[in-house]
């Protein structure tokens, strides 16, 4: 390997930088045609890649869609960008190059950099499915509601990816997030989670955040709440609440 990623300066700078994703989405699309939008009575996406790789059996939307913006897949991409860049400098540009150069083998052919890139998004989805359906299960029981109560969407549905809304129960929406762990402190909630953004403020059809783990779950109003740090995609954040959970509950009230 040339050099170690962590001895890379503002190694992040470069993987997470914007024309990273973007430079994967505009070859994964010419990979992959057609680009469309799902519009069926029970699932309607946005634009993506449909019908290949797909991420739920029964499913047409692929994985792929979330390779452009996932950060362990840029960061394995960056791992593979050191070990074959020879004596080039290490900066944006020439990872950018080094990924076109590159393109069939880390995305199209049957190469062990492709199914690795695609292996890591199908743990990352399942980490979240599998989060969604524990949560859904808990909570049929604390909210008293059954599955006519719920409604899901499909992979890449527009509710979700530009809505906001993960489930509706009784025509109310959530968004999931994990629960890593929290802290009350003058009366106010600081919860440490993944993904979590005040862009939420702006979703009106999100009602309540929903923070989950196997042993406990907090749901908030999605109102009063504010990021004291940040972090990537994939990384821990901490939110600050002013509002007490509208529910918490914990293990005892699951068995």
């Amino acid at each position: 390997m040339r050099a170690n990623i962590q001895n890379v300066k503002n190694y992040k700078d470069i993987y997470l930088n914007k024309q990273v994703g973007d430079t994967i989405k505009k070859h994964l699309y010419e990979m992959y045609p057609p680009i469309i939008n799902i519009d069926e009575p029970f699932c309607k996406t946005r634009e993506g890649i449909v019908d290949v790789f797909e991420v739920k059996k029964g499913q047409r939307w692929s994985i792929l869609n979330y390779m452009d913006t996932n950060a362990f897949v840029k960061e394995e991409l960056f791992i593979y960008f050191l070990k074959n860049i020879g004596d080039n400098p290490i900066n944006l540009q020439n990872f950018l190059t080094w990924i076109t150069k590159h393109k069939d083998r880390l995305f199209k052919d049957d190469t062990l950099e492709a199914k690795n890139l695609r292996t890591i998004i199908v743990n990352t989805q399942k980490k979240g499915y599998e989060l969604e359906k524990k949560t859904l299960n808990k909570l049929k029981k604390i909210l008293k509601v059954t599955d006519e109560d719920i409604i899901e969407f499909c992979p890449g549905s527009k509710e979700d990816e530009t809505g906001g809304v993960d489930f509706i129960i009784k025509n109310r929406g959530y968004q999931l997030k994990s629960l890593i762990d929290f802290r009350k402190k003058d009366e106010k909630w600081y919860i440490t989670t993944k993904g979590m953004s005040e862009g939420y403020l702006k979703k009106p059809k999100v009602e309540f955040i929903i923070y989950s783990n196997d042993n406990q779950i907090l749901i908030f109003p999605n109102s009063n709440y504010r990021m004291t740090t940040y972090g990537g995609r994939n990384e821990p954040v901490v939110v600050e609440h002013s509002n007490k959970p509208h529910g918490e509950y914990d293990n005892k009230l699951f068995q």
